[in-house]
This record gives structure tokens, C-alpha cells and sequence, in this order.
């Protein structure tokens, strides 16, 4: 019998080696040069870097729009003055000049109010328009040849911080204005706007023609007898009160010898007979 060599019982050290070096590229190096994927990524920021693949793939995936809209942030702007104590007047052009500087005797008119009265009508918002009440004149001085338009410090009889408070909050409200598409003849303007802030007055009750003729066909009688009854109708009706001479009344109308008449504090209206009050 033939027995081996001991040399022939050791293993091929260079084959296992070559053969674990190809299963390494084959299995594990090529797929991650191609970017194929052989498992779940790592979580947490252990992931790998994005390849390249992955970043094509994406870029051909269309953005998700957020649907949730972002809160609102808060302005602080204090709450409005009532809408309903504030007028603003028409524009009315105080002086202008031409292109040499000279003042013109007669001004044309140009189409302010569109273009600013909706943005001064949001001066009661201004903080020192709160709770004002009185009337502001507010005027302005329009350059078209260098296209500006600047607004003066605001009059009235009112505190300096009140106007220039009010002063501001019309420079903010106006800036951005553009004065290129308004038609005009001369270079320079001034104008001005007049502003009333505060409650409306109430319109005074109109006055009851038949009653105030009435009124003046009444006259004053005064109580003859030394007491007499006023009743709630002619005659017959319920005693409401009694008069003692030298009582003054109104005498409102009558009818068969009893005179209707007003009387007393608060006022009270009865009948009385003609004689007690000398008719």
C-alpha cells in the first residue's frame, strides 16, 4: 500500500486565497460600483452617502407641494378706528409751477383721488389715529420731473407727536405711488386733503310741523276756582287730579264747554269745565 505524502494534506493557501479575492469583488465591491442595493440601509447616520444612481432616480421624481399652509405671524398692527368717524375729502390742488419754476395763476386738475385716497383711507389703522377726533389737513408736493411725490407734515390743533405719528403712517402708505401714468400740464404741484376723525354727528330729528303748529295755537290759562277737578274725559270721566287757584296750564282743545288741558311736572293731560279756568 501507497501512502501520501505528508505535503499532500495541506491546503492550497494560494487558490483559497484567489478564490476569496474574486468572491469578494463579485459579491460585495461590484454591486456598490454599480449602485445596486443588497440590503436594508443603516439607520441613523450610519446611512452611506447617496450614490449616484440614487441621485438621478430622485431628480426624476416630481416635488411634493407642502399642503399643510404655514401660521399666520402675528402683525401687532393695533385694531382699526371706526370706519364710520372717518372722511376723507377730495383733493384739492393748493398752487403748481411750470418747467421755469413760475407759478401759474390756474391749475389744471389732475385724477389724484383714485390713485391714493384707498391707501389713506387706511390711516385710522395708524396708531396715532386712535381714538382721535378732529380734523387734520394733510398735504403733498408733486415733482414730475424728478417723478416724487412727498408728503407734508400733517396740521391741526393736535399734540406735535400726533402729527407726525399721522405723518408717517401717510408716507407708508403712499410710498411706491408712481406718478407716470397721471395726465398733467405743469412740472409741480401742491395739494392737499382734508381728514375728519371721530364719530359722525347725529342727524338732528326733523321737527313734527303739525305738532309745533299746534303748539302754537295753545295758550296758558290759569285756575280761577278756588279748586277744581280734572278728569280723564269730558263729564264723566275718572278724576285724575285737582288744581287749585292760580294753577297755570296749556290749553290743548275742547270740546262742549270742557277744555283738554296739559298741566303740572312731569306734564299730565285731563279735562276741565271752561269756568273753572275763566273761558
Amino acid at each position: 500500500m501507497e501512502l501520501p505524502p505528508r505535503s499532500a494534506d495541506s491546503p492550497a493557501w494560494a487558490k483559497v486565497g484567489v478564490i476569496a479575492v474574486v468572491g469578494f469583488v463579485v459579491g460585495v465591491a461590484w454591486p456598490r460600483l454599480a449602485g445596486w442595493k443588497l440590503g436594508p440601509d443603516v439607520p441613523g447616520d450610519a446611512r452611506p452617502a447617496t450614490s449616484a444612481r440614487e441621485a438621478r432616480d430622485r431628480a426624476k421624481e416630481p416635488a411634493l407641494m407642502a399642503t399643510t399652509p404655514a401660521p399666520a405671524v402675528a402683525s401687532g398692527a393695533p385694531p382699526s378706528a371706526s370706519g364710520d368717524g372717518f372722511e376723507l375729502s377730495a383733493i384739492e390742488i393748493t398752487r403748481c409751477r411750470d418747467a421755469k419754476g413760475r407759478a401759474v395763476e390756474r391749475c389744471d386738475e389732475l385724477a389724484l383721488d383714485p390713485l391714493l385716497q384707498p391707501r389713506l383711507r387706511e390711516l385710522p389703522k395708524c396708531p396715532s389715529a386712535i381714538g382721535l377726533t378732529g380734523n387734520v389737513q394733510l398735504g403733498f408736493d408733486l415733482d414730475f420731473k424728478h417723478k416724487t411725490l412727498k408728503v407734508q407734515r400733517a396740521r391741526a390743533k393736535l399734540p406735535r407727536t400726533t402729527l407726525d405719528g399721522l405723518t408717517k403712517c401717510a408716507e407708508r402708505a403712499l410710498s411706491g405711488v408712481s406718478l407716470d401714468d397721471l395726465t398733467h400740464e405743469q412740472v409741480r404741484y401742491s395739494a392737499e386733503y382734508k381728514l375728519s376723525f371721530g364719530k359722525k354727528d347725529e342727524p338732528a330729528p326733523q321737527k313734527d310741523a303739525k305738532k309745533d303748529e299746534a303748539q302754537a295755537d295753545t295758550k296758558t290759562v290759569e285756575v280761577t276756582w278756588r279748586t277744581t277737578q280734572v278728569r280723564e274725559s269730558p263729564k264723566t270721566g275718572a278724576v285724575i287730579a285737582r288744581l287749585t287757584k292760580g294753577a297755570k296750564a296749556s290749553v290743548l282743545e275742547q270740546r262742549d264747554g270742557w277744555y283738554k288741558i296739559e298741566f303740572g311736572e312731569p306734564k299730565k293731560q285731563g279735562w276741565v269745565f271752561r269756568e273753572a279756568i275763566g273761558q
